[in-house]
């Protein structure tokens, strides 16, 4: 923690919780320049830092995950589930993520619930992330390979993968399509549900 003085009033600031740095299983933040001697368990990277102006979450910051999951189907089934949103700009991978496994219950296991079982060194809690919050991984790309540089994760690769959000283009035909995002290159676009792509859980962080 850092404390900055001005005349009228003093401000704290966190320093470790910055985009690039890393989430450890304790539940405590650390720079990658740092880790190494830490002695700590790492279990993800930051990725996004709430500036108290950004009203679509309540969180504090948001950390991905350090490894890739398999690649799995979005849902075996075609419906317009219930509560997913289709939202290209909400930061709604938590409650779509629920949404989604309220859903699958009794089905085959989708991309929700590969990323709501997922657990790291005894860390759960993960979800899959919307558009917008897959957008922000993009985004902050180079920060977070410096993080999994020193940590010894998997960077992304050059792959398709599954976000919580729905087709948003109307008709028909959206309902059968979720949407899918390249990290490396930022591009999103709306895939079959049925076709199996990587998951990248991310967890909240209060």
């Amino acid at each position: 923690m850092v404390l900055v003085s001005c005349t009228q009033h003093e401000h704290i600031i966190d320093v470790s919780l910055r985009v690039g740095n890393i989430l450890c299983a304790d539940g405590s933040m650390i720079s990658p320049q740092d880790f190494a001697a830490s002695g700590k368990t790492a279990v993800g990277v930051v990725f996004w830092v709430n500036d108290d102006e950004d009203n679509r979450t309540t969180n504090r910051a948001l950390a991905v995950s350090l490894e890739n999951l398999a690649p799995v189907m979005w849902s075996d089934s075609l419906a317009n589930i219930m509560g997913v949103s289709t939202n290209f700009t909400a930061f709604d991978g938590a409650s779509n993520t629920v949404a989604m496994l309220l859903f699958q219950t009794g089905r085959i296991e989708g991309a929700a619930d590969r990323a709501f079982r997922y657990s790291k060194n005894g860390v759960s809690g993960w979800f899959l992330p919307s558009v917008a919050q897959a957008m922000e991984i993009h985004a902050n790309r180079n920060r977070i390979y410096a993080a999994l540089e020193a940590v010894g994760g998997q960077k992304f690769e050059d792959i398709w993968y599954w976000t919580s959000t729905q087709d948003n283009s109307g008709g028909q035909s959206a309902m059968v399509n979720a949407v899918t995002l390249s990290f490396t290159q930022g591009r999103a676009i709306a895939s079959y549900k049925r076709e199996k792509f990587a998951v990248r859980p991310i967890i909240a962080i209060q």
